[in-house]
């Protein structure tokens, strides 16, 4: 356990070495994620932070790890402020990051995307009503520069997504399978939110969002 957070901590800080077309591998224990069943049809973007427990510094890696290690949560892949791209969960396993919802449009995959999906968590503090729900009361204590998405981070999604592309061949990059946690399960939560920039990311990708 203190290998893989001295791993997460220096992959994560922070070498400014490491582009956004690495992936380095810091991974989550078995128990935060279980075989997968499915093939990979959807990928799911999250934002993650400690800005409930510390808004001054929302991007502790090592509180964010031990988020994923006591809830029992996990993503695929995390992007760090600086566009660096950590592996926390193989594509063989089923990561658990999208729990109950249902797409809003067909198919709906009604609390079942974890088994079909990739997750993305990216290194992001949403709005402050989108903030609420994850519990956030301190919201002005959060710095200005800490709230939103940065250049980096979108250009190593859109590696990233290629990457995802690339491995899995169900996967068909679009608007109806790259999707927001928002989209999945809106009543309990608000990422990757208003001050993501879809447009951008699907221009990037070279996808109309108006594709089927």
């Amino acid at each position: 356990m203190r290998y893989a957070l001295h791993c997460f901590l220096i992959c994560l800080g922070l070498s400014g070495s490491l582009q956004a077309q690495s992936l380095q591998p810091a991974l989550l224990p078995d128990y935060c994620s279980a075989p997968r069943k499915s093939a990979v049809t959807h990928v799911m973007l999250h934002y993650i932070s400690n800005a409930l427990e510390q808004p001054e510094n929302p991007y502790d890696s090592a509180a964010i790890r031990r988020i994923f290690t006591t809830y029992k949560l996990s993503a695929h892949y995390l992007i760090n402020r600086e566009g660096h791209i950590l592996a926390l969960v193989p594509h063989e396993r089923a990561a658990f990051h999208a729990g109950k919802g249902k797409l809003p449009h067909p198919p709906h995959h009604e609390n079942g995307l974890n088994a079909r999906s990739i997750g993305i968590e990216i290194m992001a503090v949403g709005t402050r009503e989108e903030m609420a729900l994850l519990g956030v009361k301190n919201y002005d204590r959060i710095a200005d520069e800490h709230r939103g998405f940065t250049d980096a981070q979108y250009q190593a999604l859109v590696w990233l997504i290629q990457h995802i592309q690339q491995k899995e061949p169900a996967f068909v990059p679009s608007p109806q399978t790259v999707v927001g946690h928002d989209a999945y399960a809106p009543q309990r939560r608000g990422d990757p939110g208003k001050l993501f920039d879809w447009n951008r990311l699907f221009s990037d990708l070279g996808i109309e969002m108006s594709a089927p």
